[in-house]
């Protein structure tokens, strides 16, 4: 059963033991949760989703909060900083089961940042997208996120972004 770890309040989280299945589609994926963008359910590429990975593995999920306003490429270089390699969407999905455990600790969101622009999925209208999942108890789901938007505002200061360990 995966524990999770309160490492620095606030700052850092771990989940250990989590199981992620690389094959799993993403509308069965985000299914179970109240709010999800219906786009990551019915146009969402399953080559972005899994970054073309495939089978099972178990990893270790690090929530890094930096507790200030970021850009996707500042987050990146934030999350690479402290040795840990970028998440995609397909390995945030298992936190979906721990959203009142994580939001109970201060993990407000997941955001898996994936490793350049060029791994992000383009959505019809030509932006970028970014997976995060909301753990907020009236807003619990899978959201997409505008990277192109990172010019105006960025990450606000409650992003928690996902890592592994390399």
């Amino acid at each position: 059963m995966p524990k999770i770890e309160v490492v620095k309040k606030d700052k850092l989280v771990i989940v250990h033991g989590l199981t992620v299945n690389y094959d799993q589609l993403p509308r069965n994926a985000v299914a179970g949760l109240p709010k999800n963008n219906s786009l990551i359910a019915n146009r969402f590429p399953l080559k972005k989703w899994n970054g073309g990975k495939s089978g099972t593995a178990e990893i270790d999920i690090h929530l890094v909060k930096a507790g200030r306003y970021l850009s996707t490429a500042d987050a990146r270089l934030f999350v690479a900083e402290r040795q840990l390699q970028q998440t995609i969407p397909a390995e945030i999905v298992p936190l979906k089961k721990y959203c009142q455990e994580l939001w109970d600790k201060n993990v407000h969101y997941a955001v898996a940042l994936c490793d350049s622009d060029e791994a992000l999925w383009q959505d019809p209208a030509g932006d970028l997208r970014v997976i995060y999942l909301g753990f907020n108890p009236n807003f619990r789901g899978f959201y997409l996120y505008d990277a192109d938007d990172d010019q105006d505002d960025g990450w606000n200061d409650l992003a928690s972004f996902a890592g592994l360990p390399q």
